[in-house]
């Protein structure tokens, strides 16, 4: 039986380099190492113009897709001149079933996940530094995003744009639909930082 491509405990997500393209793809593995697909920015004439010169005012749309090209989830955002416009996350039936929103620190990054009646149901925090980012409710760990990579020893990633997602069993308490939600806050982690912040 073919498992729900949001029931995975694990991801790992990596960044495809695409010369002389102005969009972004992140492809999407378990933690086996077997694909389970990409996560591809919709472009327009648009998008290529003001990507240089307004990244966190630029409206983004990114579709998570499965191997066989079908949409899993979406992830909108609109104009936003200081990169604090929430991001919206639609299922693969077009139905929105939260959003993300970037709360104003000093130091780090935080973002409220929020479920679809705008309700807060975790929180993703850390740190572009050290690249270790948690999604948590309260004290309960729900997800860890980092660069560590365990697999006959450690290695740690030497590039922000391949990281790990570990969902641990906390998740389980959530709803099949929050916890579609989680998973994609923690599958865009680093989206979020380069279009929320402007952060390269």
């Amino acid at each position: 039986m073919e498992t729900d491509f949001f029931d995975h405990s694990e991801y790992i997500i990596e960044q495809s380099v695409q010369f002389l393209d102005f969009g972004s793809t992140y492809q999407i593995s378990n933690g086996n190492r077997q694909h389970l697909g990409s996560i591809q920015q919709a472009k327009n004439r648009w998008t290529r113009f003001f990507r240089f010169f307004a990244r966190r005012a630029l409206w983004f749309q990114f579709h998570i897709i499965d191997n066989n090209a079908a949409t899993q989830a979406i992830a909108r955002r609109a104009w936003s001149f200081f990169g604090y416009a929430p991001v919206s996350i639609s299922n693969k039936e077009g139905k929105i079933i939260g959003y993300i929103h970037r709360n104003f620190t000093l130091v780090g990054y935080s973002f409220q996940i929020q479920n679809a009646t705008k309700a807060k149901i975790a929180l993703l925090e850390g740190s572009w530094l050290s690249w270790n980012f948690t999604i948590k409710r309260e004290d309960t760990t729900i997800a860890i995003i980092d660069k560590e990579w365990t697999n006959l020893g450690k290695e740690l990633f030497t590039s922000s744009d391949k990281y790990r997602v570990q969902l641990t069993e906390a998740s389980e308490t959530y709803s099949a639909e929050e916890r579609t939600l989680l998973a994609c806050a923690a599958l865009l982690v680093d989206i979020l930082l380069k279009t929320q912040t402007g952060t390269k």
